[in-house]
């Protein structure tokens, strides 16, 4: 992984979190159009593996061609402004490093809410540093806590009572978005977990 991939953040990784004392939005937080305290929420609706795997694969193919490119300012700044001007947004529609993980946060059936990369290709965003937020049920906290652990993200209470999944940089999201594909199989075998469908 060479070349430029995005700003390198400096923040200690913490991992504070205990799965008793988690938040799952309400029916009426649900249907709410600010989820989580967000007036851009987007849902992602429940994402398949497949669609997952798609978007790991395009979400690290284009931060590889502008880490192989002769000027990555400009290489990302043109992958912007075609992405913007198209009908069809790429990948997820979010940040540049953040959509795989939503994607995989929300075939594990969590529900991802809000996401930034920090400002790790460009200025003007809201967070000091990448990160995902979102729900996640009791059942599968733990293989979101091990995806977690095995990239080298952190994890952590957001104001909303639900979780954020943050890193130093948009290669350890991208990593743990991996990690909970590798275990798909395990997590759809859990059973008691809530159903969510969005419009």
């Amino acid at each position: 992984m060479s070349g430029f991939r995005g700003r390198v953040f400096d923040i200690p990784i913490t991992r504070d979190v205990e799965p008793h004392a988690l938040d799952w939005p309400s029916d009426d937080d649900l249907e709410s159009e600010t989820l989580g305290g967000n007036r851009d929420f987007s849902p992602l609706g429940r994402m398949g593996w497949l669609e997952v795997g798609i978007t790991l694969d395009e979400e690290e193919e284009v931060i590889d061609d502008i880490a192989e490119s002769q000027d990555p300012e400009t290489a990302y700044r043109e992958w912007f402004e075609t992405n913007e001007e198209s009908d069809e947004p790429a990948l997820c529609g979010f940040d540049l490093g953040t959509n795989a993980l939503a994607a995989a946060l929300s075939a594990a059936r969590c529900i991802p809410f809000y996401s930034c990369n920090g400002g790790a290709f460009d200025d003007g965003h809201h967070e000091e540093y990448p990160l995902v937020a979102f729900f996640c049920p009791t059942r599968i906290f733990p293989f979101v806590l091990a995806a977690v652990e095995k990239a080298g993200a952190g994890l952590e209470y957001n104001h909303s009572g639900g979780l954020s999944i943050f890193a130093r940089d948009v290669d350890t999201l991208i990593g743990a978005a991996a990690a909970l594909y590798e275990r798909r199989a395990e997590i759809d075998s859990v059973e008691g977990v809530p159903s969510v469908a969005f419009d």
